[in-house]
Order: C-alpha cells, then sequence, then structure tokens
C-alpha cells in the first residue's frame, strides 16, 4: 500500500439490501455483485434516528450526533424563541472537524460530488459540488467557484438537488405528476454522472467521495408502489424503485471502468429504507398524555390551527371518511365514483400554538425533549424536576399499547446517554424509543390528528449497506457490526494514513488480510479536536433560500 493512496468512495443514498440482494440474484446489478464478489460484505448501521443530515455529518466526521452536534434537519431546539419558525441545518451546524478539513495541507487532494452537509461550501484542497442542504441552483454551491461554469462549458447541467412536490389531486393528474417527477429525477441523475466522470477524469483527486441521491428520493415516492408490485398488484410505477437501483448500478460501472483495480473502492448508505405499517404523531401523544399543552383557539391564531389541503376524492371516499360507507351502496356506481376537486381545512398546530409555559416535553429529531428552563428561552420544568419528567415520559412509553393488537407499541426506551456521547448531548432529545419491531415510525411533526394512524409506506430504516474491494481485504469477507462513524476510520487506514484519535469509528479489522493487518497495524493521530478553521459561524439561509430548502423537505415527508 503505497502512503497517501487513492480511495473511492460512493454512497448510494437509502440503500438497502433489501432491493440489492434479489436485484442482484436476478442479474439487475452486475457491477454491484462484481464488488461483492471481489470484496467484503455487509450491513452498515446508521445513527440513532436514521435522519439523513445526522449520518451524513457522522460520516464526514467520524463521529456521532453528540459529538459533531447534528441531530436532524432543522436546528435544536426546533423552533427560533424570536422568529417561531425553524432554522435548517447546513455545513455550518457541523461543529468538529469534517475529513476534508482535517486533510486540508497534508498532501491529500479531495473531491466531493453531492455529499449533503456541504453548503455553503468551504476552501479545500481539491474540488466540491454541493448536495442536498443547497437551495438551488442558482446559489454558491461549488468549489472552487468557477468550478459550475466549467461544467456548463464541457455541457453538463448539474443541479444541486430536487425540488418537485407530488401534486395532491388525484386520479390522471396525480399519475402525471408522479410522471414528471421520474423523469425529472433521472435526468437530474443523469447529469450527476456526467459531473462524476468529467471531474474524475479531468481534475486530479487522491479521495474521491461522491453521493448518489435518486436511490433516496425515488423510494421515498414510489415505496408503496414497489411493495405493491412485490405482492402481485401491479401498477404504473413498481418498477421505479429498482430503476432508481440499475442506474447506480450503471454509474458505479462507469466509475470502475475509470479506477485501477488496485484502487480501493467503498460502496455505503447513510440508512437503508423499508416498509412501515403506520405513524405515530408523537406530540399528539403527549398532548394526549398532559406533557404538551395549547394555548386556546381564537380568531386570532386561527392561521395556526387550520391550514387548507387540495384534493380530489369520490363520493364513495368522503361517506367512509365520514363513517358513512354503507350509504354508497345506495348510489350509482358512477356517482358514487365520481371524482371531486374538494379545498378542505385540516387540523395543524404550529409550535406558536403550544403554550411553554405548561408544556413540560414535546417531539423533535425522532425522540422526546423535556422543556428544561435554560435550555430554550421557553423552558418550564426545573433542573430538579428534569429527571422525574424523563422518566414519567420513558413509563407512558412502556405502557402505550397498539390499539389493534393490544401489544406495546413501543419495544425500548432509552435516555440519550444509553445512545450517544459528546460535548453537544445536551442538544440531542432527552429520550429516544423504537416502535415493536420497527414497525410503526414516530414523527415530530405538529399535525394533531389521531396518536396512531395506520398507513403502509416507506421511510429511513437503521441497516444500510457496506461494500468494500482492496487488495487489503479478502474475498467473501462479512462485515457484523459496522457503524457509519466506522466509513472515514477505513478510509484514512486504506490511504495509509493515522486515524484521528478522536473518531469514534473503528478500522474493521476482520475483513482484512491478516498478513498486511500484522505489517500495517492501524495509526492513531492526533484528535481533530473541536471547530475548525472554517467552521463555528452558524450560516442562516435567506428567506428564499429557507422556503426552497422547506419545500424539498416537505416533499420528502421529513416536515410538514
Amino acid at each position: 500500500m503505497a502512503e497517501k493512496g487513492k480511495v473511492v468512495v460512493i454512497g448510494l443514498d437509502g440503500a438497502s439490501f433489501n432491493v440489492i440482494d434479489p436485484m442482484i440474484q436476478s442479474g439487475e446489478l452486475p457491477n454491484l455483485a462484481r464488488l461483492m464478489e471481489e470484496g467484503a460484505r455487509g450491513e452498515l448501521r446508521s445513527t440513532f434516528p436514521p435522519i439523513t443530515h445526522a449520518a451524513w455529518s457522522s460520516f464526514s466526521t467520524g463521529k456521532n450526533p453528540g459529538r459533531h452536534g447534528v441531530m436532524d434537519f432543522i436546528e435544536p431546539p426546533y423552533w427560533n424563541d424570536e422568529r417561531q419558525s425553524f432554522q435548517f441545518t447546513n455545513f455550518s451546524s457541523i461543529k468538529t472537524p469534517t475529513f476534508w478539513q482535517t486533510l486540508r495541507g497534508s498532501g491529500v487532494r479531495v473531491g466531493i460530488v453531492n455529499l449533503p452537509m456541504t453548503f455553503p461550501p468551504q476552501e479545500l484542497d481539491g474540488f466540491l459540488v454541493g448536495g442536498i442542504d443547497t437551495p438551488s441552483e442558482n446559489s454558491r454551491f461549488t468549489w472552487p467557484d468557477d468550478l459550475i461554469e466549467k461544467l456548463r462549458e464541457a455541457g453538463i447541467h448539474y443541479r444541486p438537488d430536487y425540488v418537485e412536490i407530488l401534486k395532491y389531486e388525484g386520479g390522471e393528474a396525480r399519475m402525471r405528476a408522479k410522471q414528471e417527477v421520474i423523469d425529472d429525477y433521472f435526468h437530474i441523475e443523469e447529469e450527476r454522472r456526467k459531473t462524476i466522470l468529467h471531474l474524475m477524469e479531468n481534475e486530479p483527486w487522491d479521495l474521491l467521495v461522491v453521493v448518489i441521491g435518486i436511490t433516496d428520493r425515488i423510494a421515498h415516492h414510489f415505496w408503496e408502489d414497489h411493495e405493491a408490485g412485490l405482492r402481485g398488484e401491479h401498477n404504473r410505477f413498481e418498477e421505479v424503485v429498482r430503476d432508481s437501483y440499475r442506474l447506480a448500478d450503471r454509474v458505479v460501472g462507469d466509475m470502475l471502468e475509470r479506477l485501477d483495480d488496485e484502487i480501493p473502492v467503498m460502496v455505503m448508505s447513510d440508512h437503508g429504507f423499508g416498509t412501515f405499517d403506520g405513524l405515530f404523531f408523537v406530540n399528539n401523544w403527549l398532548r394526549k398524555e398532559g406533557f404538551l399543552a395549547l394555548r386556546p383557539t381564537r380568531i386570532s391564531n386561527l392561521k395556526e390551527t387550520w391550514r387548507w389541503l387540495r384534493v380530489k376524492k369520490s363520493l364513495r371516499q368522503m361517506l367512509r371518511f365520514l363513517r358513512l360507507g354503507p350509504l354508497a351502496r345506495l348510489l350509482p356506481t358512477a356517482l358514487a365514483d365520481r371524482q371531486w376537486n374538494l379545498t378542505i381545512p385540516f387540523p395543524v398546530v404550529s409550535p406558536a400554538r403550544v403554550d411553554w409555559t405548561r408544556t413540560r416535553a414535546y417531539s423533535g429529531a425522532f425522540g422526546i425533549y423535556v422543556n428544561l428552563e435554560g435550555r430554550t428561552e421557553r423552558g418550564s420544568v426545573p433542573q430538579e424536576e428534569y429527571e422525574q419528567v424523563r422518566e414519567a415520559v420513558m413509563e407512558r412509553l412502556r405502557a402505550l399499547r397498539d390499539p389493534d393488537s393490544g401489544e406495546p407499541l413501543v419495544e425500548r426506551v432509552w435516555k440519550k446517554e444509553e445512545v450517544l456521547d459528546g460535548e453537544f448531548l445536551d442538544q440531542a432529545p432527552d429520550i429516544y424509543f423504537e416502535t415493536r419491531q420497527g414497525r410503526i415510525l414516530p414523527t415530530s411533526t405538529w399535525l394533531f390528528r389521531r396518536s396512531l394512524k395506520r398507513k403502509v409506506l416507506g421511510n429511513h430504516k437503521m441497516e444500510g449497506i457496506f461494500l468494500l474491494r482492496a487488495p487489503q481485504v479478502k474475498k467473501g469477507a462479512r462485515v457484523v457490526g459496522a457503524k457509519i462513524e466506522d466509513c472515514m476510520s477505513n478510509v484514512f487506514y486504506l490511504m495509509g494514513r493515522e486515524i484521528p484519535e478522536d473518531y469514534d469509528g473503528r478500522v474493521l479489522e476482520e475483513i482484512y488480510d491478516s498478513a498486511f493487518l500484522e505489517a500495517h497495524p492501524p495509526r492513531k493521530g492526533p484528535p481533530t479536536g473541536g471547530v475548525g478553521e472554517e467552521g463555528g459561524e452558524k450560516k442562516e439561509y435567506s428567506s428564499e433560500d429557507e422556503e426552497l430548502i422547506r419545500s424539498r423537505l416537505r416533499s420528502l415527508g421529513y416536515i410538514d
């Protein structure tokens, strides 16, 4: 292994073996199959919970969220005391050096394409093209600044992320909207493929990190179609999820064609993807349990209480909603099934409606916060009562029952210090929990409806993927117990570099050739420490950029 040898990391956002393995068996993913045959594979545990911004920040820093400070898409404490609105996280939210900051001045040229949590771009030894936290193609999202112009001169129209929102209309109009989203997503990913290959061939690099996002974005919109197809309920979009993996495999193949077989290639995902049977509206449950209080509804705050939603429903569907379904049998079929465009109100509660003086706990970042005095201006729980309130909420969670089966809804409950550690632990939710068999998705949304809503949907799972092909890695080796913080430790090791002693990750020694390990034992280096020279100062989005980010996250179902 040459000192400072080259390494390539390919991120397949949201990729899961539950999609990959059946497709490999049917011969549809030849390039991923080749990497598995020639290297090691195993599941990669995401951050808990498996949230994109937190997970990719752990990848980039080698540390858990308690040590880099990114818990979610939005900044804690999840509302702004002055503006009563969320602030979205970006690169400046990461409070410890990333790998490209750590490698600056070392002689290593770093190339990055579409990695989340890289906006606004910072100076680095190499090049960078931003990812999901970039507001739009009109933003400055490359390093150097003129790199985007070079891409355009090469005939490449790079867009940093997707912003389309599927329309609420039903019937054929919705089908057309879904097809438009598919066409746009695949076009964007094709331009990214061109970007990756162009930069591989025309820019110097030693460490290349690229992220293929379509495997996650398509799954968010079309997982239900995918699942229905697997059940034999064939539909127009049942192949779209697999199509996104086919495209990802093609990108991997194009990259492999341009790489010497001696160059280590890591393929990983920030989290997996899978099926959920319903949604658990945690804030609504906390309200019903008496931990979260609302201010009385008045004319002055009606805007904070209701939102108007455009839908297209049949009379039969409306009668079912009103629990009058049998009446539809008395109507002519044509009348019962006729579609109507409706504008209906539905309840929504913003943080502005919460009575924080009487609220003892609220949900955020897929966990539950105690409304502790001193943590926010609106904290109401004295420090001496903190543990009492936390234990009370945990006890109620353990007692929560599934209304259908009568079984416990929550399988495990943790205090945050049992899940995370680090100097930013105070910013994490005070309570984490996992629903029974992970089949009900907790949501911190401020939509106040039933606490539990049955709905088959797809979303993030803890188990991502990890593949590593390198001359130093045993063919067919199995990875057990790997976590996303381990990725950068193994990148540094493969490059022949010391691994910062404050990294949480480990070198996966079980997959390396024993003779190689003996000759090249992992070496610890100086800690990366706190915020790097470029970090520390929070860079907020403009109101216009914030709305673009909000639209994107809403489109993916991450926020209301």
